[in-house]
């Protein structure tokens, strides 16, 4: 019989495994069946996207000539301020009418 060293930071050593005839083993079969595919995500972008760089957002402004409008002519002048607004990319500059 040899000796053995046990050390005090190593783990214990391991047993012997078991045989594989006294290892019960159950073997259960599932059909098989595919994942449905996950549908595509859609990003929907609220606001108006610039036609013309396609990376801004196109913002409406009102005009300096409506804001005047707008004060002098107080009853029917905000509804001249609000038709003379001015849409404008705020990332080209462009503006459309």
């Amino acid at each position: 019989m040899a000796d053995v060293k046990v050390y005090a930071d190593c783990p214990p050593p391991y047993s012997e495994p078991a045989p594989v005839g006294a290892v019960n083993v159950a073997v259960i079969e599932q059909p098989c069946t595919t994942q449905p595919c996950a549908p595509a995500v859609q990003v929907m972008i609220i606001g108006g996207v610039c036609h013309v760089c396609k990376v801004g957002i196109v913002q409406e402004e009102f005009t300096a000539c409506g804001i005047c409008l707008g004060i002098c002519f107080f009853p029917l002048g905000l509804v001249c301020c609000l038709l003379m607004r001015e849409r404008r990319c705020n990332h080209c500059g462009v503006s459309f009418s």
